[in-house]
């Protein structure tokens, strides 16, 4: 009698994604694992993904044998994602924004990963990034990028490499040990992603598969990519700070501080520039000049820094207004 393959969990989140959904329902539906509990919510969309989720009701049922469709109010994606983990039912749980989509064989490959390594608690891979007007394959491997393997806690703090939510797969059992979304809500982070990975980072074994099974989609207009320069600059601030408080909350090495700590300014310099924000571009470059003397006190930062000072400077430097700003 042979043993059926593990129930994993599949939690989708839907905010106004109508225009994305064929490609992530069908990459559900393309799954070559079936055993397969379907966790789908649609957190207050105003556009048609609730009526175009129903379509594929039908569909989806026939696949999995569990499916839950849900929508509620924006309840916002903290609150949303604790919901749908607290009705996880599977031995593994992988989770995506209905805005990316799965390649046919992702699920089967993270759990012949996991099942195979009882000591790895969560496994992701290699992705095609999907632009408006191309796809990159391979992300990785194109840029001959190595990606850390095992205890990864540090190299995440250092930011030496990111994971992308939609690639990975995790045992249910630690996503509910070490993992509390509200929790992140409380502290203020914007963004999910990153204390749950180092949560998790910091307790067990990281996986890498070196081929693509999912397709992270870059949209505009997201957090992330804001073009009002305040909301950029404050997702950013809350990425530093995100790293800064885990580096201390489970004593990140000594390298692996500094490194975070030079990536935090530069960051908040890079970002405050992009933007024409004097204050974030001085006080960060000040520091970073300091104490990195000979890579940033150097003509071509020093002008960059200056340049927010005078923003008909800053647009000569870069043939642009700054992000966010107001023509007349």
């Amino acid at each position: 009698m042979t043993t059926p393959p593990p129930l994993v969990t599949m939690i989708s989140l839907c905010y106004n994604h109508e225009r994305y959904l064929d490609d992530h329902i069908a990459g559900l539906l393309s799954q070559t694992h079936k055993n397969i509990q379907l966790v789908l919510l649609d957190n207050g969309s105003t556009d048609g993904s609730w009526e175009k989720i129903r379509s594929f009701e039908p569909k989806l049922r026939a696949a999995f044998p569990k499916v839950v469709l849900k929508r509620n109010e924006n309840i916002g994606v903290f609150k949303a994602l604790a919901f749908a983990l607290g009705m996880a039912e599977g031995e593994f749980v992988s989770m995506s924004s209905t805005d990316d989509y799965f390649l046919p064989e992702k699920i089967e490959e993270n759990v012949k990963y996991l099942m195979a390594r009882p000591d790895t608690g969560l496994v992701h891979s290699d992705f095609n990034q999907v632009h408006a007007d191309r796809t990159v394959g391979q992300v990785w491997k194109s840029q001959n990028k190595k990606i850390p393997e095992g205890r990864v806690f540090d190299s995440l703090i250092a930011k030496d490499f990111y994971i992308v939510p939609c690639l990975i797969c995790v045992r249910t059992e630690l996503m509910r040990r070490y993992v509390d979304f509200l929790q992140y809500e409380k502290e203020g982070y914007l963004l999910e992603d990153e204390p749950m990975l180092l949560d998790l980072a910091a307790h067990t074994n990281f996986g890498y598969i070196d081929k693509p099974l999912a397709c992270y989609r870059i949209v505009p207009g997201s957090m992330s990519r804001s073009k009002n320069a305040v909301t950029f600059m404050a997702f950013r601030k809350s990425v530093c700070r995100i790293r800064k408080d885990y580096a201390v909350k489970y004593h990140a090495s000594g390298p692996a501080q500094k490194a975070m700590e030079k990536r935090n300014y530069w960051v908040l310099f890079a970002t405050g520039y992009e933007c024409c924000l004097r204050k974030e571009c001085q006080e960060s470059f000040a520091w970073l000049a300091k104490n990195y003397p000979g890579e940033f006190n150097t003509f071509r930062y020093r002008l960059r820094a200056w340049s927010t000072w005078h923003p008909w400077i800053w647009r000569l430097l870069n043939g642009r207004r700054p992000r966010g700003e107001v023509t007349a």
